[in-house]
């Protein structure tokens, strides 16, 4: 049975809602951490990348992929009830495979993004359309598939997100170009797939021009559903940028009081020298991943901070992991250290805000912990 635990705060404190959130100037809001939930780890993957939040027939339902045993988890937030898992075949004619991306409209209708296909499947796992991507036998016109493929990264930073008029944006990159190539700039980039039409059209969505000729080692492509289009970002550059859906203009964003959005210096060492590597990592910000909370209005960014290289702690070769938390006016409302204790990948928003994967000492027990922005009085 899952454990729900509410820590009390020594100051009462007011959620920020999507409102109000816009007035509170930054500085007076912290992330409250004191809600966190624990699930035993029996039967279930520990630390899953790929996880969804939806509410359906009034359950607040959490939907997580597991690589390890072929399935999509789905689990109860308020009872802690397990309920049957989504299982997907590996061979045969209902054959899935491994999963880059999903993303469920309901339990009875799941997108999944393969390596070689764009498929729907049900509750019971069974495929109701498949779509051939990445090769030369693709479905889908508009994208050079010599060239490119239809992609997400490990960690789930550039999802498939469903778009107006039953499209979806998928992230692309080149096949024959790595980071230190210009092509890899102009090569990575965001469509929007229409399943229906069988056709891809390009969003402008892509690396500025000034990554073009620079080599950043762990550049990626993230991005994120909103409001009215999407909102993305490029690992190396900590600044943000809004794609708008119903104009497709793009847009620069700037954060007032971000102490790291100048982002990564340009590496110009080797690419095999280890000991650079680490040197220019420890002293550059990293951007990891970017969310949009629909339910309280607030944007989500995790970044690894610059450290001491000398000094790095358990992890090894990274530094702290700051999460900033942004109202719909993109205004900073909080910004803190969450060193080592949660992990960015698998976060998901929910209503009572982002529910993420929290370190504990208990190897029978997976803690998830709702990181949720409390404002002083209003």
């Amino acid at each position: 049975m899952m454990k729900f635990y509410f820590l009390l705060p020594a100051v009462l404190f007011f959620a920020c809602g999507p409102n109000g959130s816009a007035e509170v100037a930054s500085g007076a809001c912290e992330i409250d951490k004191s809600v966190f939930i624990e699930v035993p780890n029996v039967g279930f993957d520990a630390r899953y990348r790929h996880t969804q939040y939806l509410e359906v027939n009034v359950q607040a339902l959490l939907f997580a992929y597991s690589p390890k045993f072929s399935r999509i988890d789905v689990l109860n937030l308020e009872n802690g009830e397990r309920q049957p898992s989504i299982n997907l075949a590996q061979e045969g004619p209902e054959a899935v495979g491994d999963i880059s991306s999903f993303y469920a409209i309901s339990r009875d209708s799941i997108a999944i993004l393969t390596n070689t296909d764009f498929l729907f499947v049900n509750s019971e796992g069974k495929v109701l359309d498949r779509m051939k991507i990445n090769g030369s036998n693709a479905d889908f016109t508009g994208l050079d598939f010599k060239q490119h493929y239809l992609y997400n990264s490990p960690m789930n930073t550039s999802p498939i997100m469903p778009i107006t008029g039953g499209r979806w944006a998928v992230a692309v990159r080149r096949i024959d170009a790595s980071r230190e190539m210009p092509a890899f700039y102009t090569g990575t980039k965001m469509v929007l797939l229409d399943p229906q039409a069988k056709t891809i059209e390009e969003t402008g969505i892509q690396f500025p021009e000034a990554f073009h000729a620079a080599h950043f080692p762990v550049s990626s492509l993230l991005a994120c559903r909103d409001q009215d289009g999407l909102t993305f970002a490029f690992g190396s550059a900590m600044r943000l940028y809004h794609y708008q859906e119903a104009t497709g203009r793009i847009g620069e964003i700037n954060l007032v009081g971000d102490g790291y959005e100048k982002g990564m210096e340009t590496y110009l060492g080797d690419f095999y020298d280890e000991e650079a590597m680490k040197r220019y990592l420890s002293e550059n910000p990293e951007m990891m991943s970017v969310l949009f909370n629909p339910y309280l209005g607030q944007y989500y960014r995790f970044h690894y901070a610059p450290y001491h290289l000398e000094l790095a702690g358990k992890e090894g070769s990274r530094g702290h992991l700051y999460l900033t938390v942004l109202d719909t006016n993109f205004r900073i409302l909080a910004q803190e250290n969450l060193q080592w204790d949660f992990q960015y990948y698998g976060a998901t928003p929910t209503p009572k805000g982002l529910l993420t994967y929290t370190a504990n000492d208990q190897e029978d027990l997976s803690r998830f912990t709702y990181l949720n922005v409390v404002c002083l009085g209003q």
